[in-house]
C-alpha cells in the first residue's frame, strides 16, 4: 500500500494564508466578551442546552463548506494537542492550531452506532431510540443533514467505512450521497476469512475527494457542502503500517488480525505486558495512518476551497478504545475515560491562530450537530437536545458547577450511564438495583484521571466532602436520565435491526469489524439469500 503524504506543522497547507503559531496545551485567549449567564433557577430540572448564551451567528461567518471528520475508535489521549507526546498526529495538531480544543468532550455512549447517531440527531442514544444492537436509526429522526439540506440549501455527501453508521442502518437521511468505497478496496490479513474485512484510510479520502468533485458539478454546483468522512482506521482489527513509527516493534506473535484478536480476547487473563503492549503499538500505527489521510484530504481540499476563510472544520472521534487500561481491549464495555473521552477539535471560517483556545470544560458529542446548524445561520428543531458551542470562541469558561454532561451504554447485556462535570464522574450500572452498594461508582477526575480509585470503595465512612459529592451528582445524574427517558417518549418510531435485510457489503464490515460473528454472517446471507428467492421484495 501506498504510503500517505506526511504533513508536518512546517509544511502544513491545509489553512492558507494564515500564520503558523502555536497552540500550546492549557492556553487560552486572554480575550474576554459579555459574561456567560449562571445556570437560572430550576435548570437542573430540564438539563438539554442548560446555559443561556447571547446569539452566536451575529458574529460567524456562514461556511461555504463543512468538513466533518470522525475517526472511529480514536483516544483523546494520542493526540499531541491532547497532550500525547508519541507524535502520531501532526495533521490534526495542526488543525487544531487554528481551532477550538475542546479537552474534555464526551462521546454519549462508547459504541459506533449509538454515539454517531447523537452526532447526527444531537440526541442522547435512549432519545433518539439507538441506544442497543438491535436498534436503527429511526426514519422519522430528525438529523444534520435534513436540517442543513431542507433549510440551508445544503448538499450533503458522506463516505463511511463502519458500517454500524452505514445507509441501510438509517443513517443515510438528509444525504444527497452517502456511501462505503467499492468493496474490492477493503484490506485484510491474509489469515483472515474473507469476511473480516475494513476500508484503508487512503480509500476513504480518494473516494471523497471523488466524490465532492462529481456532486460540485451541476445544478449543485454553486451550494454550499457538509462532506462528511468517517474513517475507521483505529478501529480492530488493527493492521500493520511496517516502518511508519519511529519506534521498535514489540516483540510477540500477535498480528492484531481478527483471528488473533478473537484469541487474545479468550486468553485476557494470561496476557504478557509485551502481549497487550503490541497490540497498543498497532493501534499507535493506525492512529498515525490516519492522520496521514487526513492531511491528504486538507491537503488536496486547500486546492479547491479556502479552508481559512470558508470552511468549517469539525474533528471528532465516536469512542475511543479500552487498550487494557481497566481490563478490556476493545470498546462498548464500559463508560470509562478511555472508551468515553473522545477529541473535539472545530475550526469556524475566519479563525486564526490568535482565535484558537483550549476549554476545559466538558461537553458532549450532542453539541455538534447545533454548532454546524448556527454557523449555517440556522436554529436548531426542538428536538435537540445538545448546545450550540460557538461562543466559547469568546466567552469565558462557566464554573465548573454548571458544566455536566451525560453518557449511556446498553450493549451484550453491560447496561451503564455516567454523568460527568469538570472533575467527578459517577457511574451507575443500571443493571443493579438501585441504590444497591455496589450499583454506583464515583471518580475524582483531577486527582485520579485514570479512574483507578472509587471513591465509594474506601476504607471507613465517605469523607464529607465525598459525600456531599455523591448526593449531587446522584441527584443530577437522576434528573438526566429521567428526562432522556421521557424525551424518549413516542416521538421517535423505534427500528430494530435485521441482519438479513442488510446490504452485503455492510454485512461485510460489520463482520470484519467484529460486531457479527462468523455464524451470524453466514447466517444472515443465508437468510438474505431466501428472501430475495421468496420474491417478497426483500
Amino acid at each position: 500500500m501506498r504510503r500517505l503524504r506526511q504533513l508536518g506543522a512546517a509544511s502544513l497547507s491545509l489553512l492558507p494564508m494564515l500564520p503558523m503559531a502555536s497552540c500550546e496545551r492549557g492556553s487560552t485567549s486572554t480575550e474576554t466578551s459579555k459574561e456567560v449567564a449562571a445556570t437560572p433557577a430550576g435548570a437542573a430540572a430540564y438539563p438539554f442546552a442548560i446555559v443561556k448564551r447571547p446569539d452566536p451567528r451575529k458574529s460567524l461567518k456562514r461556511p461555504k463548506a463543512i468538513l466533518f471528520i470522525i475517526i472511529d475508535t480514536l483516544r483523546a489521549d494520542h493526540l499531541g494537542c491532547y497532550g500525547s507526546t508519541l507524535g502520531l498526529t501532526p495533521n490534526l495538531d495542526s488543525i487544531a492550531k487554528y481551532s477550538i480544543v475542546f479537552e474534555n468532550a464526551m462521546a454519549t455512549s462508547s459504541w459506533t452506532r449509538a454515539s454517531v447517531a447523537s452526532m447526527y440527531t444531537s440526541r442522547y442514544p435512549t432519545s433518539n431510540g439507538c441506544l442497543t444492537r438491535e436498534d436503527l436509526l429511526a426514519e422519522d429522526a430528525v438529523t444534520l443533514a435534513e436540517e442543513l439540506a431542507r433549510l440551508g440549501g445544503y448538499k450533503c455527501i458522506g463516505i463511511y467505512g463502519n458500517g454500524n453508521a452505514g445507509w441501510d442502518m438509517g443513517f443515510d437521511q438528509g444525504f444527497m450521497w452517502y456511501r462505503t468505497p467499492p468493496i474490492h478496496e477493503q484490506r485484510k490479513y491474509e489469515s483472515d476469512p474473507p469476511d473480516a474485512l475494513k476500508f484503508p484510510a487512503d480509500s476513504i479520502t480518494r473516494h471523497a475527494l471523488k466524490a465532492l468533485q462529481q456532486k460540485s458539478e451541476g445544478n449543485y454546483r454553486d451550494r454550499p457542502v457538509m462532506l462528511v468522512t468517517h474513517y475507521v482506521d483505529p478501529h480492530d482489527p488493527y493492521l500493520p503500517h511496517p516502518g511508519l513509527l519511529n519506534e521498535p516493534e514489540p516483540a510477540g506473535r500477535w498480528s492484531g488480525s481478527r483471528t488473533n484478536l478473537l484469541e487474545m480476547d479468550r486468553m485476557s487473563h494470561a496476557l504478557t505486558e509485551m502481549d497487550k503492549e503490541r497490540i497498543r503499538f498497532l493501534y499507535r500505527g493506525e492512529v498515525k495512518y490516519c492522520d496521514a489521510a487526513v492531511g491528504e484530504l486538507l491537503h488536496n481540499l486547500s486546492a479547491i476551497m479556502d479552508l481559512a476563510k470558508d470552511t468549517m472544520i469539525v474533528v471528532t472521534s465516536d469512542h475511543g478504545e479500552g487498550l487494557w487500561d481497566h481490563g478490556f481491549r476493545d470498546h462498548g464495555t464500559d463508560l470509562f475515560e478511555e472508551q468515553v473521552r473522545v477529541p473535539l477539535l472545530i475550526h469556524w471560517p475566519g479563525m486564526t491562530a490568535n482565535d484558537a483556545r483550549i476549554i476545559s470544560e466538558p461537553v458532549s458529542l450532542v453539541d455538534i450537530a447545533p454548532t454546524i446548524l448556527a454557523a449555517a445561520g440556522l436554529d436548531s428543531p426542538p428536538e435537540f437536545q445538545g448546545a450550540d458551542l460557538s461562543p466559547w470562541r469568546t466567552a469565558p469558561p462557566l464554573s465548573p458547577k454548571n458544566g455536566f454532561v451525560f453518557t449511556e451504554m446498553n450493549l451484550d447485556e453491560k447496561n451503564f450511564e455516567a454523568l460527568r462535570s469538570a472533575r467527578y464522574k459517577l457511574v451507575r450500572n443500571r443493571s443493579m438495583e438501585l441504590g444497591a452498594s455496589r450499583s454506583f461508582q464515583l471518580f475524582d477526575l483531577v486527582s485520579d484521571p485514570k479512574e483507578m480509585v472509587n471513591l465509594l470503595e474506601t476504607s471507613g465512612d465517605l469523607q464529607p466532602e465525598a459525600a456531599k459529592v455523591l448526593e449531587q451528582h446522584q441527584e443530577l445524574l437522576w434528573t438526566w436520565s429521567s428526562a432522556v427517558l421521557e424525551a424518549a417518549g413516542d416521538e421517535v418510531e423505534r427500528k430494530h435491526l435485521d441482519l438479513a435485510e442488510l446490504d452485503p457489503t455492510t454485512l461485510q464490515l460489520l463482520r470484519g469489524l467484529g460486531y457479527i460473528s462468523a455464524t451470524e454472517f453466514e447466517n444472515a446471507k443465508q437468510s438474505s439469500n431466501k428472501s430475495k428467492g421468496s420474491g417478497d421484495g426483500k
